[in-house]
């Protein structure tokens, strides 16, 4: 072989250097531009000083990220939406080791939802907590409405003997 290059069916080499290859190919690194209708690793993929970039998804399964045998779960945006869908026989969990933030995309300048670790859950509204959980109980921060009735600063309730909140 000619410069240690075996040519042979479903090979060509341009006179450039670009090899396109038909069937399986083995390679341990590849580096450029990957094109082609499906791409099998069986190793990591790393991808340093760029982006995996897909398409707005207009079906069921194109232009998404997919997780799972069965494509249980994906990731993907449908022009006008942002969707991660788990769509598998089990749960989908969110999960951190230490504060989890659910807000506005402006880098976490809104908080919406905040999970602490071993602590309080918060909901937040326009940026401002309005309900937590602590270790006793929960805490409403501002008026909540029950079916109508407004309940706004401190009431001091106790069950009497019937089993009724009575107010003191």
């Amino acid at each position: 072989a000619r410069n240690g290059i075996v040519v042979g069916s479903g090979i060509t080499l341009s006179k450039d250097g670009d090899g396109f290859f038909t069937g399986v190919t083995t390679a341990t690194t590849f580096s450029g531009a990957f094109s082609g209708s499906t791409g099998t690793f069986t190793g990591n993929v790393a991808v340093s000083g760029a982006n995996i970039t897909l398409q707005d998804s207009g079906g069921a399964s194109d232009d998404r990220l997919t997780f799972g045998a069965g494509t249980d779960l994906s990731i993907f945006h449908d022009g006008s939406n942002s969707y991660v869908r788990e769509t598998g026989t089990g749960s989908l969990f969110i999960e951190g080791n230490s504060t989890i933030y659910i807000g506005k995309a402006s880098g976490g300048a809104e908080n919406g939802v905040v999970v602490k670790q071993d602590g309080a859950v918060e909901l937040y509204y326009d940026n401002i907590k309005r309900f937590e959980t602590t270790s006793s109980g929960i805490n409403v921060i501002g008026s909540v409405v029950a079916d109508g009735a407004t309940i706004d600063g401190i009431i001091y309730a106790k069950a009497d003997g019937d089993s009724r909140i009575v107010c003191a």
